[in-house]
């Protein structure tokens, strides 16, 4: 449990995590009936946490690399602090060492988790360097764990993500989803956004966009086979539809209620 230090102003989480892929197992606001990423049991958790979880795909000179996979082989280090925890992996092969840091918003009047991710040249050379980064699944305000476990294929009707014109996302519901005759306005919901050399990036929020044809959310197919101005000119489809941030140097991705 990553503690909810937020201060005297703040709004604290619940965050849970574990040694696994990108640590974070699931995080919200109150309670488990208020989730942003889905809520799981830590057996669970260990199965699903780099599927659903954070992610960051990168290709260094053409070459496609997803850091924190137990089947990269490669050393992982964890440093857990008083309220945050830290993860890092170098890939000396690619030139390139990846630190992301974790730690709750403090004394803001909304709740929020900082991911901050680092990625350092750490060859002699200039690299070309693609990033995708993000969490996989964000669930709106409104939908709680459990109805998110039972019926997400069918609350998916009611979700919707707005102010992309503004360079965030913000995930809420059209409206209740009771099973009533009355019919109520959402005006909570669940935001997301990204912060590349302090500026804005606005996020793509379709996840067809990055794992293309692979619903098992394998790999980021999009990157991986035609690029990243590929996988951005996509984005920008009317049709293109939960989030991804790209950038290269120091990202901090921000996700909370409001």
């Amino acid at each position: 449990f990553l503690p909810g230090l937020a201060g005297k102003k703040g709004i604290p989480l619940w965050t849970f995590y574990v040694n696994r892929g990108q640590g974070i197992s699931g995080f919200g606001l109150q309670d488990k009936n208020h989730p942003i990423m889905e809520f799981t049991p830590a057996n669970k958790a260990y199965e699903s946490v780099g599927q659903i979880g954070f992610r960051t795909f990168i290709t260094v000179d053409g070459s496609y690399y997803e850091p924190f996979l137990p089947t990269n082989k490669l050393s992982h280090r964890m440093s857990i602090e008083r309220s945050s925890f830290v993860i890092e992996e170098e890939n000396k092969d690619l030139g390139i060492s990846i630190k992301v840091k974790y730690f709750g918003l403090p004394n803001e009047n909304l709740g929020a988790l900082v991911r901050r991710v680092v990625i350092k040249n750490t060859g002699n050379k200039t690299i070309d360097l693609e990033v995708l980064d993000g969490l996989t699944e964000v669930i709106p305000a409104g939908v709680t764990n459990s109805g998110f476990k039972d019926l997400s294929n069918l609350l998916s009707s009611w979700m919707d993500v707005e102010e992309l014109e503004s360079n965030y996302a913000f995930y809420n519901l059209r409206s209740s989803t009771g099973d009533k005759s009355e019919v109520t306005e959402m005006e909570s919901g669940n935001y997301l956004f990204g912060v590349v050399n302090n500026e804005l990036v606005k996020p793509i929020v379709d996840q067809d966009l990055v794992f293309g044809y692979d619903n098992l959310k394998r790999s980021a197919n999009v990157l991986k086979d035609k690029g990243i101005d590929a996988t951005l000119e996509l984005s920008k489809s009317p049709n293109a539809k939960v989030v991804i941030v790209g950038g290269k140097d120091g990202m901090p991705l921000i996700l909370g209620n409001n």
